[in-house]
């Protein structure tokens, strides 16, 4: 049983990964079966790292998986790993992320997380100013690149990096590769990465 502090202590979870696999198309004439659960967890040099693993299936067969990680902010005795910056290459786009960008993108996921409303709610929290959601520059990405995407058998996998302010001005950068389409967003200048992912072949 969830106690009473637990709304409080899943807000100050950090999303840092996310990846999503479509196994098969999804029928929209059958029921789905929906499972969640909490998956494994690793201490790292930044505090506890945890899963969140979803699946999805249709007539007994997987259809749809995600695995999600959050880092709960703690001490730990690990040391920390040299960080290796890379810059992206490839075709490059400007994009505006407007200041309502989270409350309207809130009302479509349910995220209401304070910290992407208003800059009041996120300055509680300790940012300057609302952050756009993570997972809404995610599916801004496979918008740009949806017609490469096949209808089935592939795999997003991304990185949540420095948090995106809002309003602010961005580069969408992309570039094919043999075995997967690689994608980042990084602000105008290109030195902070907000978010780096790749779409690869099952």
């Amino acid at each position: 049983m969830l106690d009473k502090n637990f709304p409080l202590r899943a807000m100050g979870q950090v999303h840092l990964h996310n990846k999503i696999t479509m196994h098969r198309p999804i029928p929209i004439d059958c029921p789905l079966s929906v499972c969640a659960s909490v998956g494994s967890a690793d201490l790292t040099s930044r505090g506890l790292e945890w899963n969140i693993d979803t699946t999805v299936e249709a007539n007994g067969q997987l259809v749809w998986s995600s695995q999600s990680t959050f880092l709960h902010r703690c001490n730990t005795p690990i040391k920390p790993q040299p960080i290796v910056k890379t810059s992206p290459s490839g075709n490059s786009q400007q994009w505006s992320f407007s200041a309502d960008m989270g409350r309207r993108y809130a009302w479509i996921s349910g995220d209401f997380n304070p910290i992407h409303l208003t800059n009041i709610s996120a300055k509680v929290l300790g940012f300057k100013r609302a952050i756009a959601h993570g997972m809404y520059s995610k599916a801004r990405c496979l918008a740009a690149l949806d017609s490469m995407i096949p209808d089935a058998g592939y795999s997003v996998d991304v990185s949540f990096g420095k948090p995106l302010f809002l309003p602010s001005t961005v580069q969408f950068i992309s570039q094919q590769s043999n075995s997967s389409h690689q994608f980042s967003v990084t602000n105008s200048t290109g030195s902070q990465m907000h978010l780096e992912g790749a779409i690869t072949q099952e």
